[in-house]
């Protein structure tokens, strides 16, 4: 989980991970839940955040049916113990995604991507981890120069989101390309197996 001596001004090479973000979430989950125990616990989850947030709700859903079956089996042995706190939110918006919350039976319903979608997805999320490692890795200067570089040729070759819309200018404004950290860290755990584990 993100350490009080981190910030924004000393940020992690890295980025954090989603089960880190995902931890933190909890944690702030249990400070609200305690401070405030009957009031409704909702929570919005927008773009990227979808990933991690998914993470924290599956992982207090589960942690509830836990506690469930434990209470059960309790009361069958004429024991108790005081119930545990719930960290489930009452309701969860998601905002900005392109995939089921559901998992694979609701998936199924959905319309596939075109192929030249998907192309486009991987074209421009690969492009900016590369950039991301060149920044981290080698130097934020060439990672910068390379930015508008790459951007527009991935502009010609239509492999860029919104290619017909987007203002060409903001190519050559400084990027923060250390905020790519985030399709570095979703790549790197769909390569790894990671979200298979989670």
């Amino acid at each position: 989980t993100p350490q009080p001596q981190d910030s924004y001004h000393t940020p992690r090479p890295d980025g954090y991970t989603f089960p880190e973000i995902a931890a933190a979430l909890r944690e702030a989950a249990k400070v609200v839940k305690r401070q405030t125990p009957h009031a409704n616990l909702s929570v919005i989850f927008h773009d990227w955040a979808v990933v991690p947030g998914l993470l924290f709700v599956r992982q207090a859903l589960r942690e509830d049916q836990a506690a469930a079956a434990q209470q059960q089996q309790q009361q069958l042995e004429g024991t108790t113990t005081h119930a545990p706190l719930s960290l489930a939110p009452d309701q969860m918006v998601l905002m900005d995604v392109l995939f089921s919350p559901f998992g694979a039976a609701e998936a199924k319903r959905a319309p596939l991507a075109s192929w030249y979608k998907i192309t486009v997805l991987y074209a421009y999320q690969h492009a900016l981890v590369l950039l991301f490692v060149v920044h981290r890795d080698l130097s934020q200067r060439l990672a910068r120069w390379l930015f508008p570089i790459v951007c527009h040729v991935l502009c010609a070759l239509r492999l860029f989101p919104l290619h017909r819309s987007v203002d060409r200018r903001w190519f050559v404004a400084t990027p923060d390309i250390d905020k790519c950290y985030i399709y570095w860290q979703f790549w790197k755990a769909v390569y790894s197996g990671e979200f298979q584990r989670n």
